[in-house]
């Protein structure tokens, strides 16, 4: 499904992900609220036609909305994230991606850091997964400067059990969905 602020969901005049993480720090929290509120509901409408077993595959900021849906919903029979963001304050701070957010917030004065408080609320270093953490399996791109390594091996140490690989590539590629897909028939 299209996340909000992505694919057919972009405002016109603006490229797919820009307004789902932004300068505008509490837009953000919302945007992540809803994109998890919406998967929430197609599962529920899933689960009223008779499906109750469900996977999850999802790629940088969808890796992110599917760590945070997995603390809530437990009928998942694998979770595979590719690259997904973990650390807010490096996805802001240090990513190259980000430059225009930093260059924002320390313009209206707002120091790194500002946002740290509110990890336990968006970071998935703050919770475990429902599902069994066995069939979770955490992709990394070798060269990613969005989401480096680093990071998501905080994140397998932060759910014992979690799998973690890495590929040859930076955040955007194909070998890490190749992987996430030859990894798929082990949960099945």
């Amino acid at each position: 499904m299209h996340l909000p602020y992505h694919y057919s969901r972009v405002p016109w005049g603006y490229f797919n992900g820009d307004l789902a993480l932004s300068a505008d720090l509490p837009a953000n929290a919302e945007t992540l609220r809803q994109a998890v509120i919406e998967v929430r509901q197609l599962m529920a409408y899933f689960r009223a036609r008779g499906c109750r077993n469900f996977g999850l595959i999802g790629t940088s900021y969808g890796g992110w909305v599917g760590a945070l849906l997995s603390f809530l919903e437990p009928d998942f029979r694998f979770i595979t994230l590719l690259q997904p963001i973990v650390d807010i304050e490096h996805a802001i701070w240090e990513s190259p991606a980000s430059s225009v957010i930093r260059k924002t917030l320390r313009a209206r004065g707002i120091p790194r850091g500002a946002s740290q408080r509110h990890a336990h609320l968006t970071s998935p270093l703050h919770g475990l997964p429902l599902c069994d953490i066995e069939r979770v399996l955490i992709i990394g791109g070798a060269v990613d400067a969005i989401t480096p390594p680093s990071t998501l091996k905080m994140l397998v140490e932060a759910w014992p059990g979690a799998q973690y690989v890495e590929v040859s590539q930076g955040h955007f590629g194909y070998a890490a969905m190749g992987e996430a897909l030859r990894q798929i028939d082990r949960f099945l």
